[in-house]
């Protein structure tokens, strides 16, 4: 178990919460999005609700990119079994490349590469729902996808939330991974950090991007 991250000090990494992330929510309580030091009151009944997600992502994108720039070059992972230290590793941890997209200083060149790629007329009617995508991705050391993280990939709607790999917003989504042409590369701990994609399916979302 890893019971700390050690420089000089007890480093404390910033953990990303998403709280009433369920489709049992109800109007009773607002979602609430914290990220390091701030907090964001989402709506309060987020099944009957558009929420302004191209917003929160670019809050939380540029956060990441943020904690990217400020990566500890070195860790101290300290293994404890009953109350003793039994293992001391040490990372290094590194940038291996950054994207183009994540090079850019205005966000909506991303948004506008990605959504004006989606087939919208290939996908089921949009007209009294909207639909959430997040896509896990892995990427390699050149920063192509490796892989997509099936645990963190899913689909939101009114109807509920959606596993299923043969979702037609869940594979366009991921084909629309696909598409980007380079992922960030970060090394921590000695392994590549995962990153997703975030998309939402709706009838405004349509007629703003559709040529």
């Amino acid at each position: 178990m890893l019971a700390g991250i050690f420089m000089k000090t007890i480093i404390i990494l910033p953990v990303l919460l998403l709280f009433s992330f369920t489709t049992f929510a109800t109007s009773q309580f607002s979602d609430i999005l914290i990220w390091g030091r701030d907090t964001l009151m989402l709506f309060t009944n987020p099944l009957n609700s558009i929420p302004d997600w191209e917003n929160y992502r670019r809050i939380i994108q540029q956060e990441f990119e943020n904690e990217a720039r400020k990566l500890n070059t070195e860790e101290c992972g300290l293994q404890f079994t009953n109350g003793h230290l039994i293992d001391t590793v040490l990372y290094h941890n590194y940038i291996v490349k950054e994207s183009k997209f994540s090079l850019d200083p205005n966000p909506n060149n991303f948004l506008e590469f990605i959504y004006s790629q989606i087939t919208w007329e290939g996908l089921p009617n949009m007209e009294s729902d909207h639909f959430q995508v997040n896509i896990g991705v892995q990427p390699n050391i050149k920063g192509e996808i490796d892989s997509i993280i099936w645990n963190t990939t899913y689909c939101i709607s009114k109807s509920g939330f959606q596993l299923n790999k043969d979702n037609a917003f869940i594979k366009e989504a991921i084909r629309i991974a696909y598409l980007i042409p380079e992922w960030d590369v970060i090394v921590q701990r000695g392994r590549i950090v995962p990153r997703s994609l975030f998309l939402q399916f709706d009838i405004n979302q349509r007629k703003k991007y559709t040529r």
